[in-house]
């Protein structure tokens, strides 16, 4: 048997053994950072539909708001035209208030 091919062959098989070993590290090193940045973008998605929901929900208040006092004030327009009496209206208010009766 010839030293040197057996030489050769655990030089060969060391050299890749250190090698795969290497890369190992590498592909696990990789893993672990791919794992951190998918769960600091969760977290950060997930931060920015909390801010948002938040805000839709104040917003969505508010336009509930403003729409009850809409109707509040038509009501109220709706009301004096009706009551009012008719001599007492201008011309383009009995218009208003006929828009208003035929509803």
């Amino acid at each position: 048997m010839d030293w040197s091919l057996i030489g050769i062959g655990a030089t060969v098989i060391g050299a890749v053994w250190s090698l795969a070993w290497w890369l190992e590290g590498k592909f696990s090193q990789i893993k672990i950072l791919v794992h951190d940045q998918i769960e600091k973008l969760g977290k950060e998605i997930s931060d920015k539909l909390d801010y948002h929901e938040k805000h839709d929900d104040t917003r969505f208040s508010v336009m509930a708001t403003d729409l009850m006092d809409i109707k509040l004030r038509n009501a109220t327009i709706q009301g004096l035209y009706l009551n009012l009496p008719e001599e007492e209206l201008s011309p383009i208010a009995k218009k208003i208030k006929k828009v208003f009766k035929d509803k």
